[in-house]
């Protein structure tokens, strides 16, 4: 088992790192948009830790994988809909940075722990993990509301509300299994806020 996750985790990784190297390599260099460089540098940081991480001691169901679906194919979506990033007022230029940012060194602090579906692995208790138990679901919707009000329409904010409302599935499919250690529960008890802290 723990071979043939090895192997998954080799392909997967391996796979969003090209994905993030092809998205600096289809552009010309006058193309490259922060929104571009920030997508590609996240995809490669994921596919790096994907391929390094730490055997999961329970994966999730297959119903939690096919709720987190959304949630990615969405998010997707949005980034690909967005206008280019020159068009940005510049308050929303700082935001999707900062948003950048928040969301490598979250992946970073998870480290060997990183997953994409649900699973339980060890718990992180490190950087934003002390303020919200999922920070880069912050930044993942806070990367993706830059898309939306960087290119303003119904459709666009449609699609926001859905990934939303996917995002909230996930995390709770993601607390549901979790729960099921003790060392998760006492970490509920010591960070309050699943995505936003003071509010949810």
């Amino acid at each position: 088992m723990l071979r043939k996750e090895l192997y998954s985790n080799i392909l997967l990784g391996t796979s969003i790192i090209f994905w993030g190297v092809m998205g600096l390599n289809h552009y010309s260099f006058a193309e490259l948009t922060i929104v571009r460089i920030g997508s590609s540098i996240l995809n490669i940081s994921v596919g790096v830790l994907i391929v390094l991480r730490q055997p999961a001691r329970q994966l999730g169901s297959i119903s939690s994988v096919i709720i987190s679906l959304p949630s990615f194919i969405i998010g997707g979506l949005l980034f690909k809909l967005a206008q280019p990033f020159e068009s940005w007022g510049g308050a929303l230029k700082v935001i999707f940075l900062f948003g950048v940012g928040f969301a490598l060194i979250s992946s970073i602090a998870l480290g060997k722990n990183f997953s994409i579906f649900p699973s339980i692995r060890e718990i992180s208790k490190k950087g934003p993990y002390k303020l919200v138990r999922h920070p880069i679901y912050s930044s993942e919707v806070l990367l993706t509301s830059c898309c939306v009000f960087g290119n303003l329409n119904p459709i666009s904010i449609i699609l926001l509300l859905f990934f939303v409302c996917f995002l909230f599935l996930r995390i709770n499919q993601e607390e549901k299994l979790l729960e099921k250690t003790s060392d998760y529960k006492k970490y509920q008890e010591e960070v309050k806020w699943k995505l936003i802290p003071g509010i949810w």
